[in-house]
């Protein structure tokens, strides 16, 4: 620059730290520098001598190719450093600690301000450090690492005070001034983890008080079956004490879905094999069936339903199967009993089907004298549903409806 301008040197260096100037001096002194090295030697060896047309020529095409080049330069030169200092201003003001560990010797390169006061040591201190001089599990840790895992899901690590505490950690890879460096972001889950578990212990709690309130409703319906039972043993009337029979096999139905749930571990559904398979036992056992002339087939295909459901649900196989034993096998005829209950696209369909005797010709299961089936109707229709009734080698009842899936 000396050389260039003498005794402009400071003039010239303030005018290039001046924005609107910079590109023009920097072309300058690139088409001045090109000339001398490239283009003045090649007229001389090519002509012998500078000619002046191809010394102008070599000037002017060199500067303007020298401006662009500058002007490209200037401009990466500048998104490099706004990338920088943008980067930097997120590794700086990042919630997470953020640490920058050697891949070969484990050593911490770099570490942000939340990472000094997560773990209590000084910047300085910090990069006297390796990676497992942190973490209260250094085999794991480094394995971890040094694995290529980008999500560690939980770790102990150690504070400077000896403390030891909970963090996630998510990992990467990269090229550092020259080397290559693991990123680690870590978060203290200390709060996360205590909030897990007040929120394990509330749900733990509260499974209790309802496995116990669904135990006190099954032995509340039990003390009302018995007091039905009670007073059908005075009933002297065999239509007005069947009546009462048939009410404490509803209330039975009823108390068996709450016993089902406070015994089940997800109290938010009944599997409906178990269900179905008690209640026919039940069923069984009050009219002292001859189970060795009737063969029962059950077919549940993984059926669960909730509280809601489960209640008019149970109801409907109890009048059902009740129907299918009182009236189907007369005289200890045999035959078979099959229950099917399946799901599909959302819509759950209930056929309980005998080889018996079948339904009387004209009969109207809408009519006054049938109770049960109306009920059954009333039910299915609570669910959103539909009942039909076919009479071909037997009797078939079909129950369809939709209900929102268990969660």
């Amino acid at each position: 620059m000396q050389l260039l301008f003498p005794g402009k040197t400071k003039l010239i260096v303030k005018l290039m730290t001046i924005k609107p100037f910079r590109l023009l001096w920097l072309s300058i002194v690139s088409s001045i520098v090109f000339t001398q090295v490239i283009v003045m030697p090649m007229s001389i060896l090519f002509h012998g001598k500078v000619r002046p047309d191809f010394f102008i020529t070599g000037v002017v095409c060199s500067f303007f190719v020298s401006m662009v080049i500058c002007y490209l330069l200037i401009n990466l030169i500048k998104h490099v450093r706004e990338s920088e200092a943008r980067y930097h201003h997120l590794f700086e003001v990042e919630s997470d600690a953020i640490l920058l560990v050697d891949c070969e010797t484990y050593r911490i390169l770099e570490a942000n301000p939340a990472a000094l006061k997560l773990y209590g040591y000084t910047r300085e201190e910090f990069l006297l450090l390796n990676a497992d001089n942190v973490s209260g599990e250094p085999d794991k840790t480094l394995q971890g690492i040094s694995t290529g895992q980008t999500q560690i899901p939980f770790r102990w690590h150690c504070k400077k005070d000896g403390t030891v505490f909970p963090v996630e950690i998510a990992c990467s890879s990269f090229e550092y001034q020259g080397r290559n460096v693991h990123v680690a972001a870590i978060r203290d889950i200390t709060e996360r983890n205590r909030a897990e578990q007040q929120i394990k212990q509330s749900l733990k709690e509260k499974e209790a008080l309802l496995r116990e309130i669904h135990h006190r409703v099954k032995n509340n319906m039990a003390v009302v079956s018995s007091l039905l039972s009670l007073e059908a043993g005075k009933i002297k009337d065999a239509t007005v004490r069947a009546l009462f029979d048939e009410s404490q096999r509803r209330v039975r139905s009823m108390a068996l879905v709450h016993e089902k749930l406070y015994m089940t571990k997800d109290l938010s559904s009944i599997n409906f094999q178990d269900y179905i398979k008690s209640i026919v036992s039940e069923i069984i056992s009050l009219y002292r069936i001859n189970t060795s002339a009737i063969t029962t087939e059950i077919n549940i295909e993984g059926v669960e339903l909730d509280l809601e459901s489960a209640v008019p649900c149970g109801l409907i196989i109890n009048e059902l199967l009740t129907n299918v034993f009182k009236h189907a096998f007369p005289d200890d005829r045999s035959g078979i009993l099959s229950v099917h209950f399946s799901k599909s696209d959302g819509t759950y369909t209930l056929a309980i089907k005998d080889n018996g005797v079948g339904l009387p010709e004209g009969f109207d299961y809408n009519g006054e004298s049938t109770l049960g089936l109306r009920l059954v109707k009333v039910l299915a229709g609570q669910l959103g549903g539909t009942l039909q009734i076919k009479s071909d080698k037997g009797t078939e009842a079909v129950v369809t409806f939709k209900i929102p899936d268990v969660i």
